[in-house]
């Protein structure tokens, strides 16, 4: 597996602002056609919700 597009979480304080699980929470993938099978990447939409206060998000691609 290849990563495509990676998106950091970079938090204010050195012990984190936020728990991963809800940082995570906030990323989805979704599958831009539904009558057809995913191919490629290019296949899907990643969008990234609002971050936390004290957490900045860096999509890296």
């Amino acid at each position: 597996m290849a990563a495509r597009q990676p998106i950091v979480f970079k938090h204010d304080s050195a012990l984190g602002d936020a728990p991963a699980h809800k940082l995570f929470d906030l990323t989805d993938a979704k599958h831009r056609n539904d009558t057809k099978p995913p191919r490629s990447f290019g296949d899907y939409v990643i969008t990234v919700g609002k971050e936390p206060n004290g957490v900045t998000i860096e999509e890296k691609i």
